[in-house]
């Protein structure tokens, strides 16, 4: 899915996902809902790039689209865990992000991929306020959600995380070059002990052949 328009299979994937992800048995969901999905999924970004939008939509745009599409449909029948699907489903569209560049705003341009479960290992607060937070603006709104609505939100989730893979690249190289640091001293220290027990002994024999003499 490294690519800038989807397709419907590329959406079905990330419906399916967002089921998974929420232990919710695919071959339990009717095909005709996830097809339903799909095609509301294409008509809000029409209307997206309709009302709001000069050139193409991008990715964050693209996945408020979806997370609407699913949020409003009866994939399954517990509105939270509806709403748990819309998220991980939209989110891990952003996770290949494009922009969309030049005059009339058209060209894709690819942006930093992020793998967001895993740069918010460390800091579980962060994906699961976000998660929340996300989860009580669609129960809150209800079927009146709007895609221009939470678009906002899944750009900034984005920006945390690169700015947190920065951070945590940063503290991987530090450490990698403190370890590199602490290696060369320690191989000069066994290196200056090796020398000083090699010289010694030369020193001993001269002192006893002077004796000798």
């Amino acid at each position: 899915m490294e690519k800038a328009n989807l397709t419907k299979d590329d959406i079905r994937s990330l419906i399916i996902y967002g089921l998974s992800e929420n232990n919710v048995n695919v071959d339990s969901i009717d095909p005709k809902r996830i097809d339903i999905v799909i095609e509301d999924y294409f008509f809000y970004c029409d209307e997206f790039k309709t009302k709001y939008v000069q050139g193409e939509l991008d990715t964050f745009k693209k996945a408020s689209c979806l997370l609407v599409a699913i949020s409003k449909s009866n994939l399954v029948f517990d509105k939270k865990l509806n709403a748990y699907i819309a998220i991980d489903a939209s989110q891990k569209m952003c996770e290949k992000p494009y922009w969309n560049v030049g005059l009339n705003f058209d060209i894709p341009h690819k942006l930093e991929e992020v793998d967001f479960k895993k740069l918010f290992e460390s800091d579980r607060y962060c994906y699961d306020k976000h998660r929340a937070m996300l989860t009580d603006a669609i129960l809150y709104a209800d079927r009146n959600i709007a895609p221009i609505s939470v678009y906002l939100n899944l750009e900034l989730f984005y920006r945390v995380a690169v700015e947190l893979k920065k951070e945590q690249m940063k503290a991987s190289i530090d450490n990698i070059n403190n370890l590199s640091a602490y290696a060369i001293e320690q191989e000069s220290n066994v290196e200056y002990a090796n020398n000083a027990e090699t010289s010694t002994p030369k020193r001993k024999r001269k002192l006893f052949s002077l004796f000798r003499k």
